[in-house]
């Protein structure tokens, strides 16, 4: 039995709809980290915020270019990949 393929445009549309939240949790992952580092240091809850977005904000001036970038790299290979829901070549067929 061979499987469907999914239209093209629809793989296109859906990889589309996919950049913002893959951007969006790379962004908050990278963030996070970075505040985290830089927050672990001090002693009370609210200096760890101040000083974990300050680093944060300092982080992605400096290397925001790279981040981009790297967020562009991670889901066009995902897309291309199909990994992501939509966007493989082959429709799931439900036995």
């Amino acid at each position: 039995m061979e499987q469907p393929e999914r239209n093209i445009f629809l793989r296109c549309v859906f990889s589309m709809l996919w950049l913002i939240p893959v951007m969006l949790v790379i962004n908050i992952t990278v963030g996070a980290i970075v505040g985290g580092f830089a927050g672990s240091q001090t002693v009370t809850f609210q200096e760890g915020h101040a000083a974990g977005q300050q680093a944060s904000i300092a982080f992605f001036k400096a290397y925001g270019r790279f981040v981009y970038v790297t967020e562009l790299i991670v889901w066009l290979a995902l897309c291309v990949l199909g990994k992501l829901p939509g966007t493989s070549k082959f429709k799931k067929v439900k036995s």
